[in-house]
């Protein structure tokens, strides 16, 4: 179990790598550039532009993920590895959630708001723990366990990215450019 679950996540880390984590760093300078040059409600425009193209881009991908793994995995990898297409399928909707707000949040040092990370990343630990510890507590299988896990996950990258747009609006709503 613990081998398809790994090769679950190491399938859904790809588009993570090539494609998230590659915009992330160039977004960075953008963003960087924006606020310095423009303001707050310039990069509160790049940022939810970025936020609404990487869904656009991603929601199809992981939709056929979500869709096709199950059916799929026993075709290509053989029977053995059914398991790890009901898993794939499974953390799709987390993974979709995580290459929206995963990307963008250096808008948060961009801000100055560095110490957001620690409350952030906090939260993830206390939620994934969460999650773990009602799995065993309800002795839920691994296929129910991972279903909680994506859930859960894609609503806290849900709530990072709606912490984002509510930071940068704060700024905007009042008309300001910088802090």
């Amino acid at each position: 179990e613990f081998g398809q679950f790994s090769l679950s996540l190491s399938l859904l880390e790809m588009p993570m790598r090539l494609f998230g984590y590659s915009i992330a760093g160039t977004f960075y300078q953008k963003a960087a550039d924006t606020y310095r040059k423009q303001g707050r409600a310039a990069l509160a425009a790049i940022t939810f532009r970025m936020m609404g193209w990487t869904a656009m881009v991603g929601f199809l991908p992981f939709l056929i993920i979500a869709l096709s793994a199950g059916p799929l995995f026993p075709w290509f990898f053989g029977e053995r590895w059914a398991l790890a297409g009901t898993l794939t399928s499974s953390l799709s909707l987390f993974y979709f959630f995580r290459l929206i707000s995963e990307p963008v949040s250096c808008v948060l040092r961009v801000l100055g708001e560095q110490r957001s990370y620690v409350w952030i990343h906090g939260m993830f630990l206390v939620l994934r723990a969460s999650i773990m510890a009602l799995s065993i507590y309800n002795g839920y299988g691994i296929v129910t366990s991972v279903m909680v896990y994506s859930v859960g996950n894609a609503l806290g990258y849900a709530a990072q990215g709606a912490y984002i747009i509510i930071r940068l609006r704060m700024g905007t709503a009042a008309g300001a450019g910088r802090p």
